[in-house]
């Protein structure tokens, strides 16, 4: 059985496959770096924009919403 993980943004539940992780460094954006905290988020909530206010929130950084897009852009890729 996989570990079952939740996501950020619609908070609905699925297998860790399903899901991309990501975390915050120094208020940037990034893939996870197997240390520290991070979050998940489905791939059906990656194009919504209320996604990128929570990260926006979660990483302190209200600012970098074009810069946060592009990484997650290429973080997904």
């Amino acid at each position: 059985m996989k570990p079952i993980r939740m996501c950020l943004t619609c908070r609905n539940r699925t297998q860790q496959d399903n899901l991309n992780r990501f975390q915050c460094i120094d208020k940037q954006l990034v893939s996870f770096t197997n240390i520290g905290r991070s979050f998940y988020i489905c791939k059906d909530c990656l194009n919504r924009g209320t996604t990128i206010k929570k990260i926006l929130k979660l990483c302190g950084n209200k600012k970098a919403k074009d810069e946060f897009l592009r990484k997650i852009e290429e973080i997904v890729d």
